[in-house]
C-alpha cells in the first residue's frame, strides 16, 4: 500500500512537468549514464595499461637487481681470491708480501714464475666464475697482470701498444696508481670496492666501458695490515643490458644501477642527468633492501617516471621513463577504445533521439492543433502516416474536430439568428412606433388650446421615441446617448419640478465612444421611478462614467431610500435572469441585451446603502461596435463560452 503511495506521489510529480522536458531529461538521464560508463571504461582501461607498463618496468628492475645481487656476492668472492687460504696462501700472495708490494724487487726469473703462477690462479678463478671476464693483479708501483677471457683476448691483442707486453691469455703493463679511485681503494684496506662510472670513463686501463662493471679491493698483508697489492676484477654486463633492451616498453628508457653513495655504476643515462637523479633518490648507509616502486620526477626540466628497488646489498637498479613518451603511450593504446566508445555513445545518441522525436514530433503537432481550436480554428488536418497508439489518437482528434466544427457552425448560426430576433423584440417593448404618431397629435391638439407645457411634454416624449426607432444602427455614440438622456429629463423636470436635480460626470474621451442604443435611458428612468418617485424634495440623480481595467463603467447614483436585503439580492437575480420574483423589465432588458451584444461577462447590477440611495452599474468592454454583425454576430466566436 505504501509502495502504491509513493507510486502515484512520483506520477503525480512527473506529471506536472510536459511530456517533452520528461522525454528530454530522459534522454539526458540515458547520455549521461552512458557518458558516465564510457569514462568509467576508458579510465579503467587506462589504469590496466600504466598498471601493465608499470609492472614491466618492476618487473625488469626485479630482475636485473635480483642479478646485480648475484654478481656482487661473486665479485665479493672472487676479489678476496689473493689472501684466501685453501690451504695454503695463494702464490699472488706470497709473491706480493715477500716483495712488499713491489715485483721489480725480484729477479727476472722469479717475476716470469711469478706471472705464470699468477695467471694460473686467475684463470681458474675465472673458470669457477663465468660472470668474472678479466682480472688485473697490480702491485704498489703500478705494475699488473691482467688475465683475459676469450672475448677480451682477442679485443686486447688489437689494442697493444707500448704500454702493454702480450703474452698467450694475459697482458703485463705498468698503471699509474695516482687516481681517485686507486686512493679510494686502498683507504678501504680491504674491503671491496665497485668503481663508479665517472671514475674510469676515459682510462685507457679500463676496457668497454659503456658494458662493464668494475670492482677493486686492496691485498693486505695480514701480518702488518699494509696493502701490498690490488685486484681489480671487470664483469661483462652486456647481456644484462640486452635484456634490457628487449624487455624495456620504450626505446626512450634509460637504466641506471647505483651504489649505496649514489654513484653510477652502469647504465646508458647521460651524465647530466645522473647527479640529478642520485640526488632525487634517497642513498645512504639505512638504504634497505625494498620491493619495485614508482615515484615521479623532474630532472633536466622534464618529467620522468621512475621505477626502482634496493637490493640486499644496498645498491638501487632504476629504470627511468620519459612521461611524456609514457602518457603519448597510454593515449595511443586507448585512442582506438576511446573513438570506438564514442562511436557507440554516438551511436546511442542517435537512437535515442529518433525514438524520441517519434513521440514528441506528433504530440508538438497535437498541441499545436489543440491551440488552433482554442482560437476557434476548427479545420485541423494532421498528416500523421504512423502506425502506433498516437496515429489512432491523431486520427480521432482530426475527426472528432471536424465534427464539432460541423455542429458549431449549425448551433452558431442558429443562434445568430435566434439572438437578432430577440433584440429586435426586446427594442420592440420599448419603441412602439404607434406612440410616436398619437404623441404627434396630442401635441398639436394642446398647443391649440393654449395647454404649452403640455405640448411640450409631447414634444418631448415624441423626440425621445422617435430616436429610439429612427436611428438605422443598433450603435450610437455617447454623446448622442446623452442628447436623448437631456430631453428625457428635460421631460421629468417638468414633471418634479424642483424635486429633481440631474448631473452628467463622464470622461470627455468617451463622447465619441459608440455604445448600445438605449443603454443608459433605462438606468436613468429606474432611478426616477424607484427613488426620486418617493422623494418631496432634492431628489438627486448623478451619472458617471470613465474607463478602468479597459473596462467602461457607468454608473447611476439617485439619493432615495436604498433597497434593504434580501431584496436587494433577489433583485440582482432576477436582473441576471436567475428568478422570476419580479415583473419589471427594464433593467433586465438592458442587461440581456448588454450580454448577448458583448458577452456574458459584461452586465448590470445593483448596489444599495440604506437610507443613503442605490446605484445601477453597467460594464462594458472599452471597445466599439458599428452593429450586432460588425461584432461579429452579437458576439465574437473567441468570446463565447460554448
Amino acid at each position: 500500500m505504501e509502495m502504491k503511495k509513493l507510486t502515484r506521489k512520483v506520477e503525480t510529480l512527473l506529471r506536472g512537468i510536459s511530456i517533452r522536458q520528461r522525454l528530454m531529461s530522459l534522454g539526458l538521464i540515458v547520455l549521461a549514464v552512458a557518458c558516465a560508463c564510457l569514462f568509467y571504461l576508458t579510465i579503467r582501461s587506462v589504469q590496466v595499461t600504466r598498471a601493465t607498463i608499470r609492472n614491466s618496468n618492476s618487473t625488469v628492475v626485479t630482475v636485473i637487481s635480483i642479478n646485480l645481487d648475484d654478481w656482487l656476492r661473486d665479485l665479493y668472492i672472487a676479489t678476496k681470491m689473493p689472501i684466501l687460504q685453501a690451504p695454503d696462501r695463494t702464490e699472488i700472495y706470497n709473491f706480493l708480501t715477500a716483495n712488499q708490494g713491489d715485483i721489480t724487487r725480484s729477479s727476472s726469473e722469479d717475476r716470469y714464475t711469478y706471472f705464470y703462477n699468477a695467471y694460473k690462479e686467475c684463470y681458474a678463478l675465472m673458470e669457477m666464475n663465468s660472470r668474472v671476464s678479466t682480472i688485473d693483479i697490480t702491485d704498489l708501483k703500478g705494475n699488473y697482470l691482467r688475465t683475459l677471457s676469450t672475448e677480451d683476448h682477442d679485443m686486447v691483442y688489437k689494442e697493444i701498444s707500448g704500454n702493454y707486453y702480450y703474452m698467450h691469455s694475459y697482458v703485463m703493463g705498468k698503471m699509474n696508481l695516482d687516481k681517485t679511485w686507486t686512493e679510494r681503494v686502498m683507504k678501504l684496506r680491504g674491503r671491496m670496492y665497485c668503481l663508479p662510472k665517472n671514475l674510469i670513463e676515459g682510462t685507457d686501463h679500463f676496457i668497454k666501458q659503456d658494458t662493464s662493471f668494475y670492482a677493486a679491493r686492496a691485498i693486505v698483508n695480514s701480518d702488518t695490515v699494509r696493502p701490498i697489492g690490488m685486484i681489480l676484477i671487470r664483469c661483462d654486463v652486456e647481456p644484462l643490458l640486452d635484456y634490457f633492451k628487449d624487455k624495456r616498453t620504450f626505446s626512450s628508457q634509460k637504466l641506471s644501477v647505483f651504489n649505496r653513495e649514489g654513484e653510477l655504476l652502469f647504465g646508458d643515462l647521460d651524465a647530466e642527468y645522473t647527479s640529478e637523479l642520485s640526488r632525487a633518490l634517497s642513498f645512504g648507509d639505512d638504504n634497505k633492501k625494498t620491493s619495485a616502486r614508482s615515484q615521479k620526477l623532474n630532472i633536466g626540466g622534464r618529467r620522468y617516471l621512475c621505477d626502482y628497488t634496493v637490493t640486499a646489498e644496498g645498491y638501487t637498479a632504476a629504470v627511468l621513463t620519459p612521461y611524456d613518451v609514457y602518457v603519448e603511450y597510454i593515449i595511443r593504446q586507448e585512442r582506438a577504445f576511446f573513438i570506438f566508445m564514442c562511436l557507440v555513445l554516438a551511436g546511442l545518441a542517435v537512437c535515442f533521439s529518433s525514438i524520441v522525436n517519434s513521440i514528441r514530433n506528433p504530440l508538438r503537432r497535437l498541441e499545436a492543433a489543440c491551440k488552433e481550436v482554442e482560437k476557434g480554428n476548427f479545420s485541423i488536418t494532421l498528416d500523421d502516416e504512423g502506425k502506433d497508439e498516437l496515429t489512432h489518437f491523431s486520427k480521432s482528434f482530426e475527426t472528432m474536430t471536424s465534427e464539432i466544427h460541423l455542429l458549431i457552425q449549425e448551433k452558431y448560426e442558429q443562434k445568430l439568428q435566434y439572438n437578432h430576433l430577440e433584440i429586435q423584440m426586446l427594442r420592440a417593448q420599448i419603441n412602439p412606433h404607434f406612440l410616436y404618431n398619437t404623441l404627434e397629435s396630442i401635441s398639436a391638439g394642446a398647443y391649440l388650446k393654449g395647454e404649452k407645457e403640455l405640448a411640450y411634454m409631447a414634444v418631448l416624449l415624441g423626440r425621445s421615441l422617435r430616436y429610439s426607432i429612427s436611428q438605422p444602427d443598433d450603435t450610437v455614440t455617447v454623446r448622442q446617448e446623452l442628447d436623448e438622456l437631456h430631453d428625457y429629463m428635460e421631460l421629468q423636470k417638468i414633471r418634479y419640478k424642483e424635486q429633481l436635480n440631474f448631473c452628467v460626470s463622464i470622461e470627455e474621451e468617451l463622447y465619441d465612444h459608440r455604445i448600445l442604443k438605449l443603454l443608459l435611458q433605462p438606468l436613468i428612468e429606474n432611478a426616477v421611478y424607484h427613488g426620486i418617485s418617493m422623494q418631496t424634495q432634492n431628489g438627486s440623480i448623478e451619472l458617471l462614467g470613465y474607463v478602468k481595467n479597459e473596462k467602461i463603467i457607468f454608473k447611476v447614483i439617485d439619493n432615495g431610500p436604498g433597497i434593504e436585503e434580501p431584496y436587494l439580492t433577489d433583485l440582482n437575480d432576477y436582473i441576471q435572469g436567475k428568478n422570476e420574483k419580479f415583473k419589471t423589465i427594464g433593467l433586465r432588458n438592458v442587461n440581456r441585451r448588454i450580454q448577448l451584444f458583448y458577452g456574458s461577462q459584461y452586465n448590470v447590477h445593483i448596489e444599495s446603502s440604506p437610507p443613503f440611495g442605490t446605484s445601477v452599474i453597467v460594464v462594458i468592454p472599452a471597445r466599439s461596435y458599428a452593429s450586432p454583425l460588425a461584432a461579429g454576430g452579437l458576439t465574437p466566436f473567441a468570446e463565447r463560452k460554448m
